[in-house]
């Protein structure tokens, strides 16, 4: 298989980024060459996220782009959409040829072998598999200014809206052992740069008698010592504690960053959602870490529309992140997803116009407060990360970030991210700015 040509598109969450880099990493050990672009490949895989509905449409569209650009092209869909399918999905969706679930990318060399020689339409799913390729590395095919090392998949909140508990399943971590290995292996290959730990609850982390805060430290040190950064996502409100916020504030190498999701600013929505805190118990986790990390970036997520949202309820939920003033929200319309509890127990009430109204009102709001919080980082001198460098027109440029910046696929960046005309030297170098 050295002469298939693979490209592979990723539609979801870091979690799904993740799975693409030990993708790539599977298959290129196989021999297989990866490619950028789609144009010049034998083989398009579709990386899928489950949580947002039009997630799998997006990636059904590129599909049949990809299909009406060239017949021959082979696709196959996978992530975390691939366990709601069956094979009444595959004869209803004619442009995608197989599909292979979370659990089984281990099978897929074998699966391109079968779609090249002319086998089409056929599920591989390892449904007794625990496998968290702890062992595979990210060969950084995506282009993200950071690496990514796996704690572990699952989740066992569920909340009523969350398809993840069901397509991910139970919590598993990787060992501490394991983790030190990797990032080893990560920094024989270049010093410096930015290690992200995650996990979908990484403070949640427990494994032989470690907890995260433990496990952060310990990161945090190797890190240290190859003139690398840390960051982690993501955090739930609930059990980001105070050994964690320490472990933070102590080691100067880990980004002031924090994913912490509120979803909703109203307590009667928020029981409906099953989040497991009220709006008062949430500014309280807010209220702790800004007094042990007072340069922390707070980041968090707003769901309009959820079942049963009132005029009311939507309103307490502007007024909270008014109140409170993250430094950066992600807007987002509830969907209904099927085998949820919501799908099981609510009905999905709110009209697509009131959600999109909704959403824009929120997306103000939060856009006002985030040129707030930019405008209050003037003057202010910083420590940046150097990133990856390119040219446009002949000039060179090179990215740089500082200790708040967060990005995740498929989202605005926070935090901050600069481009700097002229090359600053390699990559992955720290350098001081003035704001």
């Amino acid at each position: 298989m050295k002469d298939t040509r693979v490209f592979i598109q990723t539609y979801g969450c870091r979690m799904n980024a993740c799975d693409t880099e030990i993708i790539c990493a599977i298959l290129r050990n196989a021999g297989f060459s990866l490619v950028h672009d789609s144009e010049n490949a034998d083989v398009a895989i579709l990386n899928c996220c489950s949580v947002r509905e039009d997630g799998h449409i997006v990636a059904l569209d590129k599909a049949l782009k990809l299909k009406q650009f060239n017949r021959s092209i082979k696709t196959v869909l996978c992530g975390c959409f691939a366990k709601l399918v069956d094979s009444g999905f595959l004869r209803s969706n004619t442009n995608i040829d197989a599909v292979v679930t979370p659990e089984s990318y281990r099978e897929m060399p074998g699966t391109l072998s079968r779609l090249v020689a002319g086998d089409i339409g056929f599920i591989v799913s390892n449904e007794i598999s625990d496998d968290l390729y702890q062992e595979i590395l990210p060969i950084e095919y995506l282009n993200i200014p950071n690496r990514a090392l796996i704690l572990g998949k699952g989740c066992n909140q569920k909340c009523a809206y969350c398809i993840e508990p069901y397509t991910r399943g139970a919590e598993r971590y990787v060992n501490l052992d394991t983790v030190m290995a990797n990032l080893d292996v990560l920094f024989h290959r270049h010093e410096g740069g930015i290690v992200t730990l995650v996990g979908h609850m990484v403070d949640r982390y427990m494994c032989a008698g470690v907890n995260f805060a433990m496990l952060l430290r310990e990161v945090a040190k190797e890190c240290e010592r190859h003139n690398a950064w840390v960051k982690y996502l993501s955090s739930h409100p609930m059990t980001y504690s105070d050994e964690v916020l320490s472990a933070v504030s102590d080691c100067d190498n880990v980004m002031r960053v924090v994913h912490l999701p509120v979803q909703s600013g109203s307590n009667e929505v928020l029981n409906r959602m099953r989040r497991g805190y009220t709006v008062e118990q949430y500014l309280e986790t807010i209220g702790r870490v800004r007094a042990i990390c007072p340069d922390m970036n707070i980041v968090t997520d707003i769901m309009v529309g959820f079942c049963g949202e009132t005029d009311s309820d939507f309103r307490q939920s502007v007024e909270l992140i008014e109140q409170f003033r993250p430094g950066e929200v992600n807007v987002y319309a509830f969907s209904m997803r099927s085998n949820t509890y919501a799908h099981r127990a609510y009905v999905d009430d709110v009209t697509e116009d009131i959600k999109r109204e909704r959403m824009q009102i929120a997306f103000e709001t939060a856009s006002r407060i985030r040129r707030e919080y930019m405008q209050s980082e003037l003057g202010i001198r910083q420590k940046f990360m150097s990133g990856a460098m390119s040219e446009t027109n002949g000039r060179d440029f090179t990215n740089i970030y500082n200790r708040t910046y967060s990005q995740r696929p498929g989202t605005r960046d926070c935090g901050e991210n600069l481009i700097v005309e002229g090359r600053l030297g390699l990559e992955n170098n720290l350098f001081t700015v003035d704001i």
